[in-house]
């Protein structure tokens, strides 16, 4: 008879190793959870281009790690490597490793240092109110201004603020706590529409 034990890692006498592995594993999976779902800005080193380029040979770095461990456990088994998807996921894994580690290390850590220790703050931003049906997220929200160059580039408002200012560019009051480490917005407060942003 199965236990519990046996579901989570494969054997009834898990050895700390296999304890270790599935406990950075499930760490890892909630902190990239919480990276999708948070409103949460980074420094500017974290975002855009540069951010592109650093965290891309950081993808890059672990795909070698993992594809040569691949290929060293093959050489010592004597089974080659021969799952052909794994390979075929080769020239996608930088790209996808290294968002992972964004999403980690930019915003879910950050943040969950931010929320409780960070100072006051709060900022004044241009964006642009956005409907788009989705069924992950949510369906109206405000993009760009500081969450340009991050992942997600939006943060969710209401149906009653989009149908107000429906497709338009408002200024907004973003209020928070920042640290060194970024800005974790906490709410949104309306200052001006399109119209007194021109006549500014």
């Amino acid at each position: 008879m199965s236990t519990w034990r046996s579901l989570w890692f494969g054997t009834e006498a898990p050895t700390p190793r296999h304890v270790g592995a599935l406990v950075a594993v499930l760490t890892v999976c909630g902190l990239l959870l919480l990276g999708l779902f948070i409103d949460f800005i980074p420094p500017a080193v974290f975002r855009g281009r540069q951010a592109v380029i650093l965290f891309g040979v950081i993808g890059l770095a672990l795909t070698g790690l993992f594809y040569g461990a691949l290929i060293r456990t093959g050489i010592r088994t004597g089974v080659w490597p021969s799952d052909w998807k794994l390979w075929l996921l080769a020239p996608a894994m930088p790209v996808f490793l290294g968002w992972i580690v964004w999403l980690v290390l930019a915003k879910a850590v950050p943040w969950a240092i931010t929320r409780p220790f960070g100072s006051e703050h709060e900022m004044q931003a241009v964006m642009q109110t956005s409907h788009r049906a989705s069924r992950r997220s949510c369906d109206y929200r405000l993009k760009g201004g500081p969450l340009a160059g991050t992942m997600p580039s939006f943060i969710c408002i209401s149906s009653r603020y989009y149908h107000r200012y429906p497709d338009r560019t408002v200024r907004v009051r973003l209020v928070g706590r920042s640290t060194v480490l970024g800005f974790a917005v906490i709410s949104v407060h309306h200052v001006s529409s399109a119209e007194h942003l021109h006549a500014d």
